[in-house]
């Protein structure tokens, strides 16, 4: 079997820097030199300087010779923008983190008033309901509570499909047959409940941001709700905005 290519390699690295990165502005500790960084992520020194050279490119990372590597948290927070279409587990990988879903429950449901009115379905129309609670190395770092609109044609050879970690978007894909061309989200701040945060491994009340997604198909359909609860010290993100000429 080959080994990883030099892309798979870079990457790996990256987020392991990333990952560190994070530790570090976290504890308030100071970026590890190269020498450290090498010993910890089993690479060697050239490799380690190329990607904090694309992290300094981004602006994340801010090197000066003969002065200890200095970390910018701004910055760090725009490795993800809300204002892509980016699935969280693929966001989470571009963090750095180890990701991993846990589904800890799966139903067919009645769409419930509120959702059905996002959704433009009947009140009482087919749907799945699923909550599943997303890893980051480990951690709890997101819970999802989805609900995927079942259409009108059977639905025994679906129900295989439920239980998936997918997310709700793949999921949605697979059981409509029409691709997922764009996404609504809105934020707000949401506090757990005592399941919830029993979920989240986070005392209850816990203040989080709260990401309401829906998704559009390319025929127009509205085929899922997702509610993500983020964890406050494991997500971060950012929108670019740009500003007007004076």
């Amino acid at each position: 079997m080959s080994g990883p290519t030099q892309f798979e390699e870079f990457e790996r690295v990256r987020r392991g820097l990333l990952r560190i990165a994070r530790e570090s502005v976290r504890q308030g500790m100071a970026f590890p030199g190269e020498n450290e960084l090498a010993r910890r992520l089993g690479c060697g020194r050239g490799q380690i300087r190329r990607v904090l050279g694309s992290l300094e490119h981004d602006g994340i990372v801010i090197r000066h010779q003969g002065s200890p590597t200095v970390l910018d948290p701004v910055a760090l927070r725009g490795t993800v923008r809300l204002e892509e279409q980016v699935p969280l587990l693929d966001m989470l990988v571009r963090m750095g983190y180890e990701t991993s879903v846990d589904v800890m429950t799966t139903e067919p449901v009645p769409v419930r008033a509120d959702a059905a009115q996002v959704l433009r379905v009947a009140r009482g129309a087919p749907a799945v309901h699923r909550v599943a609670v997303v890893r980051a190395d480990g951690r709890p770092c997101a819970l999802v509570d989805s609900t995927v609109v079942l259409p009108e044609r059977g639905l025994a050879a679906e129900e295989s499909t439920w239980s998936s970690t997918a997310s709700a978007e793949a999921l949605a894909e697979r059981i409509w047959g029409e691709p997922v061309v764009r996404e609504l989200a809105t934020l707000s701040a949401h506090r757990l409940s005592a399941g919830q945060a029993a979920m989240m491994e986070l005392p209850d009340g816990t203040a989080v941001v709260q990401l309401d997604v829906v998704g559009v198909s390319r025929f127009g359909h509205r085929p899922y709700r997702s509610l993500e609860r983020h964890h406050p010290d494991l997500l971060e993100y950012s929108v670019y905005r740009t500003t007007a000429p004076f």
